[in-house]
């Protein structure tokens, strides 16, 4: 085993730009004893992070990848435009090694490197006046972030990518000529679980300095909290998942147009099944919203001049319940489902529709 180093500060050679070399320890593990005349490989950019992996050595520029062997020290592969933002935002586990940087977020299972946050690069929510949470709807690339730190939880087999949004000021926030108030303080983590390749967007306690992982596979982190009472600001431990209570959540399908983008589709029915009661009118502030071509359809608990009739059914088995939401005007092209501050475990969407003869 090997320790690599680089921008390092040679003593015998105080003049000289080293930033752009890697320098390996010798064989045997004497990490600490360096043939540096010898054992070196120089990269035509300064490395910003290293990692290893599969026998491989990745070495990370701001928007290059080299990979290096370990045993020859030859550069095997280039990788342009692939970027890394720092040693904190990149991590290494036998799934493969998760970094990212400011537009992408990349995952590596052998040695090239795979984009995996294109589905969440860009909204894909209609945000309009009536979206209680428009600004959470954003994309990756959608607004400015700092002090993006990934890891990995063991438990939930997810890489874990915290990020703070750039233009906050406690809970308020003034980003690109919007302004508002949210009560997470900008900081956010997006969860990329290896089984289902699903991405989930969660509430992060406290702008992260670093994270540990520790024996028993919990993520622990590192922010800095604020006592209101003294008003002093002090570094705070967290364990990230680690209660016991359920938080509310919030859920947004894609802009569905079932295959036919420019074709009239008409509309049979919306259906959401759980295992709990699923009425908007009980006190729960939880909210459903269809969204038909991308404008917001009314989906009140009543008849009238409603768009949306919403029907509550109970389906004879115990604790088993059903909602339906028949819209008036059937007809559409693409259709999106937002669920949002739901306490109830939905266990599915559904979306009846009848394809229409293209003329």
């Amino acid at each position: 085993s090997y320790l690599f180093v680089t921008d390092a500060s040679i003593i015998y050679d105080p003049q000289y730009d080293y930033s752009h070399y890697i320098f390996r320890s010798m064989p045997g593990g004497r990490w600490s004893q360096f043939n540096w005349a010898v054992d070196y490989v120089r990269l035509e950019h300064k490395p910003v992070a290293l990692e290893t992996f599969n026998g491989r050595l990745f070495a990370f520029t701001e928007n290059k990848l080299f990979v290096v062997n370990q045993a020859t020290l030859e550069v095997e592969a280039t990788y342009d435009g692939v970027g890394c933002i720092g040693q904190h935002a990149i991590q290494s586990t036998a799934y493969g090694i998760c970094f990212a940087d400011h537009d992408h977020i990349y995952l590596i299972k052998e040695i090239v490197p795979e984009v995996i946050s294109s589905i969440i690069s860009k909204k894909t929510q209609p945000i309009t006046s009536e979206n209680r949470f428009s600004f959470l709807y954003k994309g990756w690339q959608d607004f400015s972030k700092e002090n993006i730190h990934v890891t990995f939880d063991n438990k939930r087999k997810s890489f874990l990518i915290f990020f703070s949004i750039q233009g906050f000021n406690g809970n308020n926030y003034s980003v690109g000529g919007q302004t508002g108030s949210l009560p997470y303080g900008g900081n956010y983590c997006w969860s990329f679980n290896l089984r289902f390749n699903r991405w989930d967007l969660l509430q992060s306690p406290t702008k992260i300095n670093s994270t540990y992982i520790s024996k028993a596979g919990d993520v622990i982190l590192s922010g800095m909290t604020v006592d209101f009472n003294s008003n002093h600001t002090y570094n705070k431990f967290f364990y990230f998942l680690g209660g016991g209570s359920e938080k509310r959540w919030s859920w947004h399908s894609k802009i569905l147009d079932f295959g036919g983008a420019t074709q009239i589709k008409r509309l049979s029915s919306v259906h959401i099944t759980s295992d709990d009661s699923l009425s908007l009118s009980d006190g729960n502030n939880a909210y459903l919203s269809i969204y038909k071509n991308k404008s917001l359809v009314d989906t009140s608990e009543s008849e009238g001049e409603a768009d949306s009739a919403i029907e509550w059914i109970n389906t004879g088995y115990d604790g088993f319940y059903s909602m339906r939401a028949k819209l008036r005007d059937k007809k559409f092209q693409n259709i999106q489902i937002l669920l949002e501050e739901m306490s109830a475990t939905v266990d599915a969407v559904g979306i009846v529709y009848t394809p229409k003869i293209p003329k």
